[in-house]
């Protein structure tokens, strides 16, 4: 970033909107921005990385191109390219390209002269805003990968939701206390997609936790409804890109819910998932040497990795490829029980359930074979949420999920079948 100035057409009050799912811009909610010539702006309602009130600038590149700065709530400046247009009264477009027109489908925003300094209309609160201040524990990268892709988010009683084609996308942090050996988990972030099933809401239980996603499935009371979850811990210790790492990771868990329930519904899915190559190879053969170093029973190759026995295991497999969701790794849990298969599949049933309440991630789902005799837990990563060090925090919390099945599936052996 070079040094800092101002051009006077972007002086004064601008109506700020955001483009929707379609490309078109949203014209039912406004925020109000003005720039001053003093190099400060304020921004209500406030997007949820922007400051209130914070500096701003103009950078030159070269003889005609522009980048507008604003600065950002988490400290920095955060740019993008300036295009002005009028139709016919002045704006300007924020967007991600470099070019000399307005490109549709890559604006971040679009602002238009407001002459009147009339309070903005805003029938729906904004991320961010003081009627609707997000909890602390929101990583604000969920609520912008999840906006950026299908629309602003709607505020209803302190959550963010996304309506889609195939029903509600909805975030919502609970707060709680659970102290773990090692750290203490302060809150669930959890994301669910609300489906309508016009047939039978077992047999789209079952569509939806095969092949595997990054969610697991459940019907509702309503005997109409589906609900497809997805949830990460926050802990005390986690630092604030921690935090924003699990947001972006539970928004791709959301949209591959959507592309999940597409394909069982047959409906065209309303956000696109980008599709990448990545290294897990050769991050499970570092990670099964150092298992191996900790007397792990270990057996691999270049793309898998298998930890534990016949009986009991979790296995890793870097190079699979998911009908819908593209390349990516596949992670698997295989416990063997005592049970015909409906006894395990109500078994599997019940270690969901217990999955939503219990400070574990909820990346996947627990399903018994048709054969019964054991229950899987199995999860999908497309190569999109691949990061250095996903890996190894996967292997963590399968560790973390095999213990507590076996601590549940002792308990509920007690108990006799429903």
């Amino acid at each position: 970033m070079g040094e800092l100035g101002y051009i006077d057409a972007l002086l004064g009050h601008w109506d700020v909107r955001y483009p929707g799912a379609d490309g078109m811009i949203v014209d039912s909610y406004v925020e109000r921005l003005e720039l001053r010539i003093d190099g400060t702006f304020s921004w209500a309602p406030t997007p949820l990385w922007a400051k209130p009130q914070g500096r701003w600038g103009i950078e030159f590149v070269g003889a005609e191109q522009m980048k507008l700065y604003i600065e950002e709530r988490r400290g920095g400046y955060r740019a993008n390219w300036l295009v002005f247009g009028a139709i016919p009264e002045p704006m300007w477009c924020w967007q991600r390209t470099r070019t000399d027109g307005v490109v549709f489908d890559d604006r971040v925003l679009m602002a238009r002269r407001n002459t009147s300094c009339r309070p903005a209309p805003t029938p729906v609160p904004a991320a961010g805003s003081a009627e609707c201040a997000p909890p602390s524990d929101y990583p604000i990268s969920l609520i912008e990968s999840l906006s950026g892709i299908l629309g602003p988010a709607a505020w209803g009683t302190g959550a963010p939701i996304w309506r889609t084609s195939l029903g509600t996308l909805a975030a919502s942090p609970i707060e709680v206390d659970m102290p773990l050996p090692g750290h203490r988990i302060t809150a669930l972030l959890a994301l669910s997609l609300t489906l309508t099933s016009s047939g039978d809401t077992a047999d789209l239980v079952a569509k939806l936790h095969a092949p595997p996603g990054l969610g697991a499935a459940f019907a509702s009371l309503d005997a109409t409804k589906v609900e497809v979850a997805s949830q990460l811990p926050l802990s005390a210790d986690d630092t604030p890109k921690d935090r924003e790492r699990l947001g972006s990771l539970l928004a791709t868990a959301g949209v591959a819910q959507l592309h999940l329930a597409a394909a069982c519904l047959r409906l065209p899915a309303p956000a696109s998932l980008l599709h990448r190559e990545a290294a897990w190879g050769r991050e499970l053969t570092d990670l099964g040497s150092e298992l191996a170093r900790g007397g792990e029973g270990v057996r691999m190759n270049a793309s898998a990795l298998c930890v534990g026995g016949r009986a009991t295991g979790v296995r890793f497999l870097g190079t699979c490829t998911h009908p819908c969701l593209g390349n990516g790794l596949l992670d698997g849990i295989s416990i063997d029980v005592d049970a015909g298969v409906e006894r395990a599949t109500q078994l599997a049933g019940a270690l969901n359930v217990l999955h939503r309440v219990a400070p574990l991630p909820l990346l996947g789902a627990w399903t018994a074979p048709p054969e019964g005799c054991r229950i899987c837990y199995a999860s999908f990563f497309p190569n999109i949420a691949h990061e250095t060090g996903l890996l190894a925090q996967i292997a963590t919390w399968q560790r973390e999920r095999l213990h507590f099945a076996q601590y549940m599936l002792q308990r509920l052996a007690k108990r006799p079948a429903d």
